[in-house]
């Protein structure tokens, strides 16, 4: 079902005008930078569907969209016990193509979707891993980390700190002498 040379040069006018369904699937290991983030290497899978999409821009004439939708699920390193814990990834995005970065960037403020350039054509797998990329938490954690390494830290009574200037207070007491 891996169909990256299929994806990893995009017609997008094309796409959008046929509303062609391309789905796939890549493992882990040929995305290499979202293999990077992973925790193991075990070949995870990656499913996506992108469709063409004909839909009146701002100025009414058709322009070309893209609906991507990604499932996954894969392992990331834990931030408290280092394990791996399964993130599940489901993303669904819209695009909206115009005639090149000038025009994307001109128009990304005021613009509710994400605008990307109709040229060069489109990477797919690139737009896939940077989906997922930007997707993952910052701080992947398990809900109820069992982290042997922090069940043997001792949190025990916490010890009296020392009070540098508690010398000082007896010398603001007043003297009961004569």
């Amino acid at each position: 079902m891996s169909q990256p040379q299929r994806i990893q040069s995009l017609d997008i006018w094309a796409l959008a005008q046929s509303g062609a369904l391309i789905e796939g699937e890549q493992t882990v290991a040929e995305l290499a930078r979202l293999q990077s983030a992973c925790a193991d290497q075990a070949p995870q899978p990656v499913r996506w569907r992108l469709q063409g999409l004909l839909r009146p821009g701002p100025d009414g004439r058709d322009q070309p969209w893209m609906l991507l939708q990604i499932e996954a699920e894969l392992p990331l390193s834990c931030v408290r016990c280092l394990q791996p814990v399964n993130q599940v990834f489901r993303i669904e995005r819209e695009f909206r193509f115009v005639a090149d970065e000038a025009t994307a960037l001109a128009e990304d403020e005021d613009s509710l979707e994400d605008l990307l350039a109709l040229t060069p054509p489109l990477d797919g797998l690139n737009l896939i891993e940077d989906e997922l990329l930007m997707d993952m938490p910052i701080l992947p954690k398990h809900d109820n980390c069992k982290s042997e390494y922090l069940q043997t830290i001792d949190v025990g009574e916490p010890e009296e700190k020392a009070k540098p200037f508690a010398a000082l207070a007896q010398w603001r007491k007043p003297s009961t002498e004569g």
